[in-house]
């Protein structure tokens, strides 16, 4: 899994879950993760965003390749 800025398409889609009180973006499909993504209150209005990176431990499958990628990092802009 690659994290990058990609065309939609080439992105998995994304779903959010709650895993022992934690949020945790769930990537199925796609070949990359977006690098970063906007969070909005129900008004539309900017309250943050999540900006990717490696998480400090992943299983791995092969040199390179990473299973299993979440991202909890979470930061609010200035």
């Amino acid at each position: 899994m690659v994290i990058k800025e990609l065309p939609q398409p080439e992105t998995g889609p994304l779903t959010l879950e709650y895993r022992e009180g934690r949020p945790v973006l769930i990537v199925s499909g796609g070949t990359a993760i977006p690098e970063r993504i906007e969070v909005e209150d129900s008004d539309g209005r900017p309250v943050g965003a999540y900006t990717a990176g490696e998480p400090a431990s992943a299983p791995r499958i092969a040199p390179n390749y990473l299973t299993n990628v979440v991202h909890p990092l979470f930061t609010r802009p200035e």
